[in-house]
Order: structure tokens, then C-alpha cells, then sequence
């Protein structure tokens, strides 16, 4: 049975099949969830810009970051198409899915990095924590013995 959720991602698919940018971006906007979403194809959005040919569809979908990773029922991925099809139009797009998966892994570092950088500075500062409680109680234990 088709249904109104069927017919609202046919009309994203659609859209991203025939440059309707302002439809995609609006879409996925309210909706992210609906960037990995596959087709009967098991084709996701950033499939059919390349497909299509349409670089602009292509930067708008990948701004969303979409899993690049996936495989249609022929076991492609999105950068098989973009290889596969017009060789010197593909560069421009493989160049993009390159220059985007390196910004990813960076960016990914960079937080594996900050994530390493919080966990240094907590347990230096419980470190100082623990020498000033020390210090303080060291102090306090030899003022008392000076009492008697």
C-alpha cells in the first residue's frame, strides 16, 4: 500500500533528481532523518545529484552530512557512480567527496584531540586538588601537634 510517507520521500528524491534546492534544504532542515533514507534502489539522496549531475544539489546534501558510505542493491556507492560516469566530470565531484571525508576525519580528530585535552586538564586539576587537600591537611595535622 503507498502511502503518504511514500509519497513525501518519492517527492524528495525527485527533487534532488532534478535540482529542486530549495524543496531538499527545506526538507532536510525540519527532518534530518530523512538524508539516509533509500529508496526501492536503496539509494540515498547524495546518489542522485551525482547521478544527475547537478554539483550544487551535491554541496547542499553533503552540507548535511550524509553516510557516504552506503550501498545501493548493486552494491555501489555513491563515489562508484561518481568514478563510473563522465571521467572528467567525476573528478570535480570526487574532489568534493575527497575534500569532505578529509574534513570529516579532521574534524573528528580535533575532537578526539579536545576530548583528550578536557580529560588532561580534569585529572590535573584533581591532582592539585589532591596535593592542596594533602598541603592543607599536612598543615593542619602539624598545627595540632604544636598545640600540645
Amino acid at each position: 500500500m503507498y502511502t503518504n510517507e511514500d509519497e513525501d520521500v518519492d517527492k524528495l528524491f525527485f527533487a534532488a533528481a532534478t535540482n529542486g534546492i530549495n524543496y531538499v534544504r527545506g526538507v532536510l532542515e525540519k527532518n534530518p532523518s530523512m538524508l539516509n533514507i533509500k529508496n526501492e534502489e536503496e539509494r540515498t539522496l547524495v546518489f542522485y545529484p551525482v547521478l544527475y549531475r547537478s554539483l550544487d544539489m551535491l554541496k547542499l546534501i553533503l552540507s548535511f552530512k550524509p553516510d557516504l558510505s552506503i550501498k545501493d542493491k548493486f552494491g555501489l556507492t555513491v563515489y562508484d557512480y561518481a568514478y563510473n560516469l563522465n571521467k572528467n566530470f567525476s573528478r570535480e565531484y570526487l574532489g568534493y567527496l575527497n575534500h569532505l571525508n578529509q574534513e570529516k576525519e579532521e574534524e573528528e580528530e580535533e575532537e578526539k584531540e579536545y576530548e583528550n585535552q578536557l580529560k588532561k586538564n580534569w585529572e590535573n586539576s584533581l591532582s592539585i586538588h589532591n596535593d592542596l587537600h594533602i598541603h592543607y591537611y599536612s598543615d593542619y595535622s602539624d598545627s595540632d601537634s604544636d598545640d600540645e
